[in-house]
Protein backbone atom coordinates (compact mmCIF):
# COMPACT_ATOMS: atom_id res chain seq x y z
CA UNK A 1 0.00 0.00 0.00
CA UNK A 2 1.62 2.85 -1.08
CA UNK A 3 1.24 6.69 1.08
CA UNK A 4 -1.50 7.53 -1.69
CA UNK A 5 -3.65 4.60 -1.01
CA UNK A 6 -2.91 5.52 3.08
CA UNK A 7 -4.60 9.58 2.29
CA UNK A 8 -7.39 8.01 0.57
CA UNK A 9 -7.99 5.77 3.72
CA UNK A 10 -7.70 9.10 6.14
CA UNK A 11 -10.08 10.41 3.63
CA UNK A 12 -12.30 8.21 4.04
CA UNK A 13 -12.04 8.23 8.11
CA UNK A 14 -12.72 12.08 8.05
CA UNK A 15 -15.30 12.07 5.78
CA UNK A 16 -17.72 9.02 7.33
CA UNK A 17 -16.50 10.51 11.05
CA UNK A 18 -17.58 13.68 9.76
CA UNK A 19 -21.14 12.23 8.51
CA UNK A 20 -21.49 10.50 12.09
CA UNK A 21 -20.85 13.38 13.94
CA UNK A 22 -23.08 15.45 11.53
CA UNK A 23 -25.85 12.51 12.20
CA UNK A 24 -25.14 12.81 16.27
CA UNK A 25 -25.74 16.31 15.92
CA UNK A 26 -29.22 16.10 14.28
CA UNK A 27 -30.51 13.67 16.78
CA UNK A 28 -29.77 15.27 19.15
CA UNK A 29 -31.60 18.57 18.15
CA UNK A 30 -34.60 16.83 17.35
CA UNK A 31 -34.40 15.27 21.36
CA UNK A 32 -37.99 16.79 21.84
CA UNK A 33 -39.47 16.72 18.82
CA UNK A 34 -42.66 14.50 18.51
CA UNK A 35 -42.75 11.41 16.12
CA UNK A 36 -38.51 11.91 15.32
CA UNK A 37 -37.16 8.41 15.30
CA UNK A 38 -33.33 9.00 16.08
CA UNK A 39 -30.88 7.71 12.76
CA UNK A 40 -28.51 5.24 13.44
CA UNK A 41 -25.31 5.22 11.11
CA UNK A 42 -24.44 1.76 10.36
CA UNK A 43 -20.54 2.02 9.15
CA UNK A 44 -18.45 -0.66 7.09
CA UNK A 45 -14.88 -1.52 5.76
CA UNK A 46 -13.89 -0.72 2.60
CA UNK A 47 -12.07 -3.41 1.17
CA UNK A 48 -8.69 -2.88 -1.12
CA UNK A 49 -9.60 -3.55 -4.68
CA UNK A 50 -5.27 -3.24 -5.78
CA UNK A 51 -4.43 -6.74 -7.63
CA UNK A 52 -0.84 -5.84 -7.36
CA UNK A 53 -0.94 -5.66 -3.66
CA UNK A 54 0.31 -8.95 -1.97
CA UNK A 55 -1.15 -8.12 1.14
CA UNK A 56 -3.90 -5.74 1.43
CA UNK A 57 -4.77 -4.06 4.61
CA UNK A 58 -8.33 -2.19 2.81
CA UNK A 59 -9.18 1.35 1.76
CA UNK A 60 -10.69 2.46 4.81
CA UNK A 61 -14.45 3.06 6.07
CA UNK A 62 -17.77 4.12 4.57
CA UNK A 63 -21.04 4.53 5.24
CA UNK A 64 -23.05 1.32 4.66
CA UNK A 65 -26.56 1.96 5.56
CA UNK A 66 -28.36 5.19 7.43
CA UNK A 67 -31.19 4.04 8.70
CA UNK A 68 -34.82 4.94 11.02
CA UNK A 69 -34.27 3.33 14.61
CA UNK A 70 -38.06 1.82 14.67
CA UNK A 71 -39.87 -1.32 15.67
CA UNK A 72 -42.83 -1.77 13.27
CA UNK A 73 -44.70 -4.04 15.73
CA UNK A 74 -44.49 -1.77 18.89
CA UNK A 75 -45.67 1.24 16.15
CA UNK A 76 -48.67 -0.81 15.18
CA UNK A 77 -49.39 -1.96 18.80
CA UNK A 78 -49.52 2.11 19.49
CA UNK A 79 -51.69 3.33 17.21
CA UNK A 80 -54.39 1.04 18.11
CA UNK A 81 -54.12 1.99 21.37
CA UNK A 82 -54.21 5.21 20.21
CA UNK A 83 -57.48 4.92 19.05
CA UNK A 84 -58.88 2.72 21.75
CA UNK A 85 -57.31 6.06 24.48
CA UNK A 86 -59.47 8.40 21.84
CA UNK A 87 -62.41 5.93 22.08
CA UNK A 88 -62.64 5.70 25.46
CA UNK A 89 -62.11 9.68 26.16
CA UNK A 90 -64.67 10.28 23.48
CA UNK A 91 -67.41 8.02 25.52
CA UNK A 92 -66.57 9.22 28.93
CA UNK A 93 -67.09 13.01 28.25
CA UNK A 94 -70.32 12.00 26.22
CA UNK A 95 -71.89 10.04 29.04
CA UNK A 96 -70.65 12.35 31.70
CA UNK A 97 -72.28 14.83 29.58
CA UNK A 98 -75.37 12.60 29.17
CA UNK A 99 -75.71 12.01 32.93
CA UNK A 100 -75.26 15.19 33.47
CA UNK A 101 -78.52 16.29 31.27
CA UNK A 102 -80.45 13.11 33.01
CA UNK A 103 -79.67 15.49 36.64
CA UNK A 104 -80.89 12.34 38.23
CA UNK A 105 -79.44 13.06 41.06
CA UNK A 106 -80.59 16.66 42.10
CA UNK A 107 -83.65 17.46 43.85
CA UNK A 108 -85.47 18.39 40.58
CA UNK A 109 -84.82 14.66 38.87
CA UNK A 110 -87.90 13.46 37.08
CA UNK A 111 -88.50 10.52 39.50
CA UNK A 112 -89.00 12.97 42.28
CA UNK A 113 -91.19 14.95 39.81
CA UNK A 114 -93.01 11.85 39.23
CA UNK A 115 -93.50 11.08 42.59
CA UNK A 116 -94.30 14.69 43.27
CA UNK A 117 -96.99 14.65 40.76
CA UNK A 118 -98.89 11.53 41.14
CA UNK A 119 -98.89 12.62 44.85
CA UNK A 120 -100.73 15.75 44.42
CA UNK A 121 -103.57 13.43 42.80
CA UNK A 122 -103.14 11.52 46.22
CA UNK A 123 -104.05 14.76 47.85
CA UNK A 124 -106.52 16.03 45.16
CA UNK A 125 -108.64 12.79 45.79
CA UNK A 126 -108.40 13.69 49.89
CA UNK A 127 -109.57 17.21 49.15
CA UNK A 128 -105.90 18.49 50.62
CA UNK A 129 -105.03 19.85 47.42
CA UNK A 130 -106.97 21.98 44.35
CA UNK A 131 -107.21 21.61 40.90
CA UNK A 132 -104.33 24.12 40.35
CA UNK A 133 -101.94 22.68 42.64
CA UNK A 134 -102.44 19.16 40.35
CA UNK A 135 -102.20 21.26 37.38
CA UNK A 136 -99.36 23.06 38.56
CA UNK A 137 -97.21 19.78 39.46
CA UNK A 138 -98.13 18.13 35.67
CA UNK A 139 -97.00 21.18 33.96
CA UNK A 140 -93.86 21.40 36.43
CA UNK A 141 -93.76 17.70 35.58
CA UNK A 142 -93.85 18.37 31.89
CA UNK A 143 -91.33 21.50 31.36
CA UNK A 144 -88.91 19.18 32.84
CA UNK A 145 -89.28 16.27 30.18
CA UNK A 146 -89.27 18.55 27.82
CA UNK A 147 -85.80 20.58 29.24
CA UNK A 148 -84.15 16.53 29.18
CA UNK A 149 -85.41 16.17 25.86
CA UNK A 150 -83.90 19.37 24.39
CA UNK A 151 -80.61 18.78 26.32
CA UNK A 152 -80.01 15.19 25.06
CA UNK A 153 -81.45 16.48 21.06
CA UNK A 154 -78.35 19.40 22.14
CA UNK A 155 -76.12 16.62 22.86
CA UNK A 156 -77.06 14.45 19.50
CA UNK A 157 -76.58 17.65 17.52
CA UNK A 158 -73.18 18.80 18.95
CA UNK A 159 -72.28 14.68 18.56
CA UNK A 160 -73.32 15.29 14.69
CA UNK A 161 -71.08 18.75 14.50
CA UNK A 162 -68.36 16.69 15.63
CA UNK A 163 -68.42 13.96 12.70
CA UNK A 164 -68.92 16.74 10.42
CA UNK A 165 -65.28 18.45 11.30
CA UNK A 166 -63.58 15.46 12.14
CA UNK A 167 -64.46 12.73 9.32
CA UNK A 168 -63.51 15.38 6.55
CA UNK A 169 -60.12 15.38 8.75
CA UNK A 170 -59.75 12.19 8.29
CA UNK A 171 -60.15 12.67 4.46
CA UNK A 172 -56.97 15.28 4.68
CA UNK A 173 -54.95 13.30 6.30
CA UNK A 174 -55.62 9.83 4.04
CA UNK A 175 -54.72 12.45 0.90
CA UNK A 176 -51.47 13.39 3.58
CA UNK A 177 -50.22 9.70 3.69
CA UNK A 178 -51.24 9.13 -0.32
CA UNK A 179 -49.06 12.82 -0.97
CA UNK A 180 -45.95 11.66 1.42
CA UNK A 181 -46.08 8.47 -0.31
CA UNK A 182 -45.50 9.59 -3.90
CA UNK A 183 -42.57 12.10 -2.61
CA UNK A 184 -40.68 8.90 -0.96
CA UNK A 185 -41.05 6.71 -3.73
CA UNK A 186 -39.71 9.76 -5.97
CA UNK A 187 -36.81 10.26 -3.37
CA UNK A 188 -36.18 6.92 -3.41
CA UNK A 189 -35.62 6.52 -7.10
CA UNK A 190 -33.09 9.59 -6.72
CA UNK A 191 -31.23 8.19 -4.03
CA UNK A 192 -32.32 10.23 -1.58
CA UNK A 193 -32.93 9.75 2.45
CA UNK A 194 -36.35 9.41 3.08
CA UNK A 195 -35.95 9.72 7.05
CA UNK A 196 -37.75 12.72 7.36
CA UNK A 197 -40.76 11.78 5.13
CA UNK A 198 -41.46 8.73 7.06
CA UNK A 199 -41.36 10.83 10.24
CA UNK A 200 -43.75 13.37 8.88
CA UNK A 201 -46.27 10.70 7.77
CA UNK A 202 -45.60 8.69 11.39
CA UNK A 203 -47.18 11.75 12.67
CA UNK A 204 -49.86 11.70 10.16
CA UNK A 205 -50.70 8.14 10.62
CA UNK A 206 -50.65 8.69 14.62
CA UNK A 207 -53.31 11.40 14.50
CA UNK A 208 -55.01 9.36 11.55
CA UNK A 209 -55.31 6.80 14.30
CA UNK A 210 -56.77 8.72 17.26
CA UNK A 211 -59.64 9.39 14.96
CA UNK A 212 -60.53 6.04 13.30
CA UNK A 213 -59.32 2.67 13.48
CA UNK A 214 -56.16 1.79 11.16
CA UNK A 215 -54.23 -1.30 9.86
CA UNK A 216 -50.64 -0.34 7.94
CA UNK A 217 -48.95 -2.28 5.99
CA UNK A 218 -45.49 -1.01 4.48
CA UNK A 219 -44.10 -2.04 1.51
CA UNK A 220 -40.25 -2.80 0.74
CA UNK A 221 -40.63 0.28 -1.04
CA UNK A 222 -41.09 2.23 2.17
CA UNK A 223 -44.68 3.06 0.81
CA UNK A 224 -47.48 2.51 3.53
CA UNK A 225 -50.92 1.29 2.41
CA UNK A 226 -53.88 1.55 5.06
CA UNK A 227 -56.63 -0.33 5.50
CA UNK A 228 -60.35 0.66 8.05
CA UNK A 229 -60.52 -2.75 8.36
CA UNK A 230 -60.11 -5.04 5.53
CA UNK A 231 -61.17 -1.90 3.04
CA UNK A 232 -58.39 -0.59 1.79
CA UNK A 233 -57.99 3.75 2.18
CA UNK A 234 -54.71 4.44 0.91
CA UNK A 235 -53.19 2.08 -1.87
CA UNK A 236 -49.34 3.67 -2.65
CA UNK A 237 -49.92 7.12 -3.58
CA UNK A 238 -53.93 7.03 -3.82
CA UNK A 239 -56.45 7.74 -1.37
CA UNK A 240 -59.95 6.54 -1.97
CA UNK A 241 -61.28 9.11 0.32
CA UNK A 242 -63.95 9.08 3.02
CA UNK A 243 -67.37 10.73 3.65
CA UNK A 244 -69.98 11.02 6.01
CA UNK A 245 -73.56 10.22 4.95
CA UNK A 246 -76.77 10.72 6.52
CA UNK A 247 -80.10 8.60 4.95
CA UNK A 248 -83.29 8.80 6.26
CA UNK A 249 -84.74 5.29 6.93
CA UNK A 250 -88.25 4.73 8.09
CA UNK A 251 -88.07 8.64 9.76
CA UNK A 252 -85.21 7.76 11.12
CA UNK A 253 -81.65 9.50 10.26
CA UNK A 254 -78.79 6.57 10.16
CA UNK A 255 -75.46 8.12 9.69
CA UNK A 256 -72.86 6.05 8.14
CA UNK A 257 -68.78 6.54 7.27
CA UNK A 258 -68.25 5.30 3.73
CA UNK A 259 -65.45 5.57 1.24
CA UNK A 260 -65.53 8.13 -1.56
CA UNK A 261 -64.78 5.76 -4.35
CA UNK A 262 -67.54 3.23 -4.35
CA UNK A 263 -69.48 4.21 -1.18
CA UNK A 264 -68.60 1.04 0.55
CA UNK A 265 -69.66 1.04 4.37
CA UNK A 266 -66.54 1.12 6.69
CA UNK A 267 -66.41 -0.85 10.24
CA UNK A 268 -65.26 2.46 12.14
CA UNK A 269 -65.59 0.94 15.86
CA UNK A 270 -63.01 3.06 17.38
CA UNK A 271 -60.74 5.74 17.68
CA UNK A 272 -63.01 9.20 18.01
CA UNK A 273 -64.78 8.66 15.06
CA UNK A 274 -65.98 5.43 16.35
CA UNK A 275 -66.93 6.67 19.61
CA UNK A 276 -68.93 9.43 18.53
CA UNK A 277 -71.13 7.14 16.01
CA UNK A 278 -71.61 5.24 18.77
CA UNK A 279 -72.69 7.67 21.29
CA UNK A 280 -75.12 8.65 18.77
CA UNK A 281 -76.79 6.39 18.07
CA UNK A 282 -76.62 3.87 21.47
CA UNK A 283 -75.75 6.13 24.42
CA UNK A 284 -77.78 9.45 23.58
CA UNK A 285 -79.88 7.70 20.70
CA UNK A 286 -81.05 5.18 23.06
CA UNK A 287 -81.58 7.53 25.98
CA UNK A 288 -83.82 9.67 24.01
CA UNK A 289 -86.05 6.62 23.07
CA UNK A 290 -86.40 5.84 26.45
CA UNK A 291 -87.65 9.27 27.19
CA UNK A 292 -89.97 9.24 24.96
CA UNK A 293 -91.11 5.49 25.84
CA UNK A 294 -91.58 6.94 29.48
CA UNK A 295 -93.23 9.93 28.16
CA UNK A 296 -95.83 7.97 25.79
CA UNK A 297 -96.81 6.25 28.49
CA UNK A 298 -97.20 8.51 31.05
CA UNK A 299 -99.16 10.13 28.41
CA UNK A 300 -101.35 6.90 27.69
CA UNK A 301 -101.75 5.98 31.00
CA UNK A 302 -103.49 8.99 32.38
CA UNK A 303 -104.98 10.03 29.55
CA UNK A 304 -106.78 6.41 29.55
CA UNK A 305 -108.25 7.40 33.61
CA UNK A 306 -108.68 10.80 31.90
CA UNK A 307 -111.04 9.36 29.77
CA UNK A 308 -113.40 8.02 31.67
CA UNK A 309 -113.65 10.52 34.80
CA UNK A 310 -116.37 13.43 34.70
CA UNK A 311 -117.62 15.45 37.11
CA UNK A 312 -121.12 14.75 39.01
CA UNK A 313 -122.73 16.38 35.94
CA UNK A 314 -120.89 14.87 33.10
CA UNK A 315 -119.21 16.38 30.20
CA UNK A 316 -120.75 18.36 27.52
CA UNK A 317 -118.62 17.99 25.06
CA UNK A 318 -115.76 15.91 24.37
CA UNK A 319 -112.83 15.67 21.54
CA UNK A 320 -109.65 13.49 20.80
CA UNK A 321 -106.38 14.37 20.62
CA UNK A 322 -105.80 12.52 17.81
CA UNK A 323 -106.23 13.62 13.97
CA UNK A 324 -107.76 11.65 11.55
CA UNK A 325 -107.44 12.56 8.09
CA UNK A 326 -110.82 11.80 5.91
CA UNK A 327 -108.78 9.22 3.77
CA UNK A 328 -107.67 7.22 6.84
CA UNK A 329 -111.27 7.33 8.85
CA UNK A 330 -112.57 4.42 6.90
CA UNK A 331 -109.45 2.21 7.73
CA UNK A 332 -109.35 -0.59 10.39
CA UNK A 333 -107.53 0.93 13.79
CA UNK A 334 -105.37 -1.96 14.15
CA UNK A 335 -104.23 -2.00 9.79
CA UNK A 336 -100.47 -1.82 9.45
CA UNK A 337 -101.77 0.57 6.81
CA UNK A 338 -103.17 2.72 8.67
CA UNK A 339 -101.37 6.10 8.49
CA UNK A 340 -102.97 7.71 11.36
CA UNK A 341 -102.80 4.47 14.00
CA UNK A 342 -99.55 2.44 12.53
CA UNK A 343 -96.74 4.44 14.12
CA UNK A 344 -99.08 5.74 17.64
CA UNK A 345 -96.90 4.59 20.29
CA UNK A 346 -100.35 3.68 22.42
CA UNK A 347 -101.98 0.31 22.38
CA UNK A 348 -105.28 -0.29 22.20
CA UNK A 349 -107.13 -3.84 22.00
CA UNK A 350 -110.74 -5.41 21.35
CA UNK A 351 -112.66 -4.61 23.88
CA UNK A 352 -115.29 -1.87 24.42
CA UNK A 353 -116.60 0.95 26.54
CA UNK A 354 -120.02 2.24 27.92
CA UNK A 355 -121.16 5.70 27.59
CA UNK A 356 -123.48 7.16 30.33
CA UNK A 357 -125.95 9.56 28.93
CA UNK A 358 -128.06 11.78 31.73
CA UNK A 359 -131.55 12.68 30.86
CA UNK A 360 -131.48 16.46 31.91
CA UNK A 361 -135.61 16.06 32.46
CA UNK A 362 -135.59 13.39 34.37
CA UNK A 363 -132.22 13.06 35.68
CA UNK A 364 -131.83 9.47 35.13
CA UNK A 365 -128.76 7.84 33.55
CA UNK A 366 -128.63 5.36 30.53
CA UNK A 367 -125.54 3.40 29.94
CA UNK A 368 -124.74 1.84 26.16
CA UNK A 369 -121.91 -0.18 25.75
CA UNK A 370 -119.88 0.73 22.70
CA UNK A 371 -117.91 -2.31 21.37
CA UNK A 372 -114.67 -1.98 19.36
CA UNK A 373 -114.22 -4.72 17.24
CA UNK A 374 -110.16 -5.51 17.07
CA UNK A 375 -109.66 -8.87 17.26
CA UNK A 376 -108.69 -9.31 13.75
CA UNK A 377 -111.41 -11.66 12.34
CA UNK A 378 -113.31 -11.03 9.46
CA UNK A 379 -117.06 -11.34 9.88
CA UNK A 380 -116.76 -15.32 8.22
CA UNK A 381 -113.94 -15.81 11.22
CA UNK A 382 -110.84 -15.98 8.48
CA UNK A 383 -108.14 -13.78 9.89
CA UNK A 384 -107.85 -10.54 8.49
CA UNK A 385 -108.38 -6.98 9.70
CA UNK A 386 -111.19 -5.55 7.01
CA UNK A 387 -114.49 -5.80 9.04
CA UNK A 388 -112.32 -4.41 11.99
CA UNK A 389 -113.58 -0.97 13.73
CA UNK A 390 -112.39 1.87 12.10
CA UNK A 391 -112.67 5.63 13.41
CA UNK A 392 -115.55 6.39 11.01
CA UNK A 393 -117.36 3.02 12.55
CA UNK A 394 -116.64 4.22 16.51
CA UNK A 395 -117.99 7.51 15.32
CA UNK A 396 -121.08 6.14 13.79
CA UNK A 397 -121.91 4.08 16.84
CA UNK A 398 -121.73 6.48 19.29
CA UNK A 399 -123.88 8.71 16.67
CA UNK A 400 -126.40 6.35 17.50
CA UNK A 401 -126.87 6.75 21.03
CA UNK A 402 -129.66 8.82 22.25
CA UNK A 403 -128.40 12.02 23.53
CA UNK A 404 -125.59 12.57 22.11
CA UNK A 405 -124.09 13.10 18.79
CA UNK A 406 -120.88 12.94 17.29
CA UNK A 407 -118.64 13.87 14.57
CA UNK A 408 -115.34 14.94 13.30
CA UNK A 409 -114.26 18.53 13.50
CA UNK A 410 -112.30 20.52 10.80
CA UNK A 411 -108.99 19.48 11.85
CA UNK A 412 -110.01 15.53 11.97
CA UNK A 413 -110.66 15.08 15.93
CA UNK A 414 -113.34 12.71 16.78
CA UNK A 415 -116.23 14.94 18.82
CA UNK A 416 -119.07 14.22 20.93
CA UNK A 417 -121.65 16.39 22.26
CA UNK A 418 -124.51 15.93 24.98
CA UNK A 419 -127.70 17.23 22.55
CA UNK A 420 -130.42 19.01 24.23
CA UNK A 421 -128.56 19.89 27.74
CA UNK A 422 -127.88 15.91 27.98
CA UNK A 423 -124.65 15.47 29.50
CA UNK A 424 -122.51 12.43 29.49
CA UNK A 425 -119.40 10.21 30.94
CA UNK A 426 -117.39 7.20 30.15
CA UNK A 427 -116.44 4.51 31.68
CA UNK A 428 -115.13 1.15 32.01
CA UNK A 429 -112.69 0.89 28.98
CA UNK A 430 -111.22 -2.19 27.76
CA UNK A 431 -110.09 -1.23 24.49
CA UNK A 432 -107.77 1.65 26.02
CA UNK A 433 -109.08 3.17 22.65
CA UNK A 434 -110.22 6.41 24.48
CA UNK A 435 -106.82 7.08 26.19
CA UNK A 436 -104.94 6.07 23.00
CA UNK A 437 -107.36 8.59 20.75
CA UNK A 438 -107.05 11.23 23.56
CA UNK A 439 -110.55 11.59 24.08
CA UNK A 440 -111.28 13.57 27.38
CA UNK A 441 -107.72 13.91 27.56
CA UNK A 442 -105.57 15.77 30.44
CA UNK A 443 -101.99 15.38 28.54
CA UNK A 444 -101.31 16.02 24.88
CA UNK A 445 -98.71 14.56 23.12
CA UNK A 446 -97.32 11.70 21.94
CA UNK A 447 -93.88 11.22 23.06
CA UNK A 448 -91.59 13.95 25.24
CA UNK A 449 -91.23 16.44 22.20
CA UNK A 450 -95.07 17.43 22.53
CA UNK A 451 -96.24 16.25 25.78
CA UNK A 452 -98.21 18.97 27.31
CA UNK A 453 -100.97 19.42 29.83
CA UNK A 454 -103.99 19.63 28.04
CA UNK A 455 -104.22 23.37 26.57
CA UNK A 456 -108.24 24.07 28.26
CA UNK A 457 -107.28 22.42 31.44
CA UNK A 458 -103.66 24.54 31.87
CA UNK A 459 -106.13 27.57 31.45
CA UNK A 460 -108.84 26.20 33.54
CA UNK A 461 -107.69 23.94 35.97
CA UNK A 462 -111.39 23.43 37.28
CA UNK A 463 -112.10 21.76 34.10
CA UNK A 464 -109.85 18.67 35.70
CA UNK A 465 -112.00 15.44 36.36
CA UNK A 466 -111.59 13.63 39.28
CA UNK A 467 -114.83 11.62 39.56
CA UNK A 468 -115.88 8.45 37.68
CA UNK A 469 -119.57 6.59 37.46
CA UNK A 470 -118.62 3.06 38.54
CA UNK A 471 -120.04 -0.21 37.58
CA UNK A 472 -123.42 0.24 40.20
CA UNK A 473 -123.91 3.16 38.07
CA UNK A 474 -123.19 5.57 41.00
CA UNK A 475 -120.96 8.41 41.14
CA UNK A 476 -117.79 8.52 43.13
CA UNK A 477 -116.07 12.32 43.42
CA UNK A 478 -112.50 10.96 44.10
CA UNK A 479 -112.38 8.06 42.15
CA UNK A 480 -110.16 9.13 39.06
CA UNK A 481 -108.19 10.73 41.20
CA UNK A 482 -107.67 7.77 43.47
CA UNK A 483 -106.57 5.83 40.31
CA UNK A 484 -104.28 8.46 39.02
CA UNK A 485 -102.62 8.69 42.39
CA UNK A 486 -102.20 4.69 41.44
CA UNK A 487 -100.56 4.79 38.81
CA UNK A 488 -96.90 5.75 40.39
CA UNK A 489 -96.97 2.41 41.75
CA UNK A 490 -98.23 -0.02 38.67
CA UNK A 491 -96.52 -2.04 36.13
CA UNK A 492 -96.86 -1.29 32.28
CA UNK A 493 -96.05 -3.96 29.93
CA UNK A 494 -94.47 -1.29 27.54
CA UNK A 495 -91.89 -0.51 30.19
CA UNK A 496 -91.23 -3.85 30.60
CA UNK A 497 -93.26 -4.79 33.79
CA UNK A 498 -91.60 -1.80 35.77
CA UNK A 499 -93.49 1.06 36.81
CA UNK A 500 -92.90 4.91 35.85
CA UNK A 501 -90.38 5.40 38.22
CA UNK A 502 -88.69 1.94 38.48
CA UNK A 503 -87.96 2.80 34.49
CA UNK A 504 -86.55 6.16 34.65
CA UNK A 505 -84.41 4.78 37.61
CA UNK A 506 -83.33 1.48 36.01
CA UNK A 507 -82.51 4.19 33.11
CA UNK A 508 -80.54 6.59 34.97
CA UNK A 509 -78.21 4.12 36.94
CA UNK A 510 -77.60 2.62 34.29
CA UNK A 511 -76.18 6.14 32.55
CA UNK A 512 -74.12 6.47 35.01
CA UNK A 513 -72.82 2.75 35.85
CA UNK A 514 -71.56 3.48 32.44
CA UNK A 515 -69.64 6.28 33.30
CA UNK A 516 -67.73 4.57 35.59
CA UNK A 517 -67.30 2.46 33.32
CA UNK A 518 -66.16 4.60 30.89
CA UNK A 519 -63.86 6.71 33.46
CA UNK A 520 -62.08 2.52 34.38
CA UNK A 521 -61.61 2.35 30.77
CA UNK A 522 -60.05 5.64 29.78
CA UNK A 523 -57.57 5.53 32.62
CA UNK A 524 -56.64 2.21 31.97
CA UNK A 525 -56.40 2.91 27.96
CA UNK A 526 -54.29 6.07 28.92
CA UNK A 527 -51.51 3.91 31.34
CA UNK A 528 -51.47 1.59 28.15
CA UNK A 529 -50.48 4.05 25.64
CA UNK A 530 -48.22 5.66 27.96
CA UNK A 531 -46.42 2.32 28.39
CA UNK A 532 -46.21 1.66 24.83
CA UNK A 533 -44.56 5.35 24.01
CA UNK A 534 -42.22 4.43 26.49
CA UNK A 535 -41.24 1.24 24.63
CA UNK A 536 -41.77 3.40 21.14
CA UNK A 537 -39.28 6.13 23.02
CA UNK A 538 -37.14 3.36 24.59
CA UNK A 539 -36.45 2.18 20.83
CA UNK A 540 -37.03 5.16 19.20
CA UNK A 541 -36.01 7.90 20.81
CA UNK A 542 -32.86 9.92 21.07
CA UNK A 543 -31.02 9.64 24.39
CA UNK A 544 -28.66 12.57 24.80
CA UNK A 545 -26.22 10.32 27.05
CA UNK A 546 -26.04 7.51 24.30
CA UNK A 547 -25.82 10.58 22.13
CA UNK A 548 -22.90 12.39 23.50
CA UNK A 549 -20.88 9.30 23.80
CA UNK A 550 -21.64 8.83 19.99
CA UNK A 551 -20.29 12.48 19.58
CA UNK A 552 -16.77 11.45 21.65
CA UNK A 553 -16.36 8.28 19.28
CA UNK A 554 -16.69 9.93 16.02
CA UNK A 555 -14.76 13.23 17.25
CA UNK A 556 -11.74 10.67 18.91
CA UNK A 557 -11.92 8.81 14.99
CA UNK A 558 -12.13 12.71 13.24
CA UNK A 559 -9.06 13.49 15.36
CA UNK A 560 -7.33 10.25 14.94
CA UNK A 561 -7.86 10.55 11.18
CA UNK A 562 -7.18 13.77 11.02
CA UNK A 563 -3.76 12.69 12.41
CA UNK A 564 -3.12 9.83 10.50
CA UNK A 565 -3.53 12.21 7.29
CA UNK A 566 -0.81 14.22 8.99
CA UNK A 567 1.73 11.50 9.41
CA UNK A 568 1.45 10.49 5.85
CA UNK A 569 1.79 13.99 4.56
CA UNK A 570 5.10 14.20 6.30
CA UNK A 571 6.42 10.93 5.34
CA UNK A 572 5.58 12.22 1.61
CA UNK A 573 7.41 15.60 1.92
CA UNK A 574 10.60 13.67 3.35
CA UNK A 575 10.46 11.37 0.73
CA UNK A 576 10.52 14.14 -1.59
CA UNK A 577 13.10 15.99 -0.34
CA UNK A 578 15.30 12.47 -0.83
CA UNK A 579 14.35 12.83 -4.29
CA UNK A 580 14.61 16.38 -4.60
Amino acid sequence: MGLTSALRIGASALSTHQLGVQITGNNMANVATPGYARRSLLLSPLESNDPFQSFQSGSGVGPQSLNRVIDEAVLARLRGQIARERESSQTLQTLASLESAIGELSETGLTSQLTDFFGSWSDRSTLVASDGVVVQQAETLVSNIQRIRQDLVQQKRQTDGLLDTLVPRVDDLLGEVAAINKDIARARVGGGDTSTLQDQRDRVLDELAGLIDIDTVERESGIVDVYVGSTPMVLAGDSRGIELRRENIDGVEQVSVRTKADGSQLPVISGQVGALLDARDNAVGETLEQLDRLAAELIFQTNKIHATASGPDGLTEATSQLRTPPNDRLLPLNAQGNPTTADLPFEFQNGSFLVHVQNPATGTSEATRIEVDLDGLGDDGTAGSIDDASMESIRQTLDQVDGISADFTADGRLRVIGENGARFSFSEDSSGLLGAIGMNAFFEGTSADDIAVRGDIADDPSLLQVGRIGSDGEYRENAAALDMAKLQDGGFEALGGQNLNEFWTTVAGNVGARVDSARTNAEAAAVVRESIEAQRAATSGVSLDEEAINLVTHQQAYQGAARFIAVVDQLQQELLAVFS
